[in-house]
């Protein structure tokens, strides 16, 4: 008979989803992603980081009193006039435009 793991391997806390305002996203928007060296990147509005997908941590964490395999980040809910846009190998970007 398996045995049975008192925690969950696919539990996973759901960080709350922002909505940011029309400023904040026309500063991500104008913004220039610089790597480790400060090398600017080609592309304006480039997000990297947590910002969609899940995050497992070795030991996993503690949110709100409960036990935790890691965290999942989604992306934020933009405001009106601001999209995202997927650029392969890099991640997304915020970008002017109608939805």
């Amino acid at each position: 008979m398996k045995k049975i793991s008192k925690y969950d391997r696919t539990k996973y806390y759901k960080v709350p989803v922002e909505t940011w305002s029309a400023k904040a996203c026309a500063k991500a928007a104008n913004a220039i992603w610089r790597d480790g060296l400060g090398t600017p990147h080609h592309t304006k509005g480039l997000q990297c980081g947590r910002q969609s997908g899940p995050i497992r941590y070795n030991g996993g964490c503690i949110r709100e009193g409960e036990f935790y395999y890691g965290e999942c980040y989604t992306l934020p809910v933009l405001a009106k006039g601001y999209k995202w846009e997927m650029i392969p190998a890099w991640g997304w970007r915020i970008k002017r435009g109608d939805l």
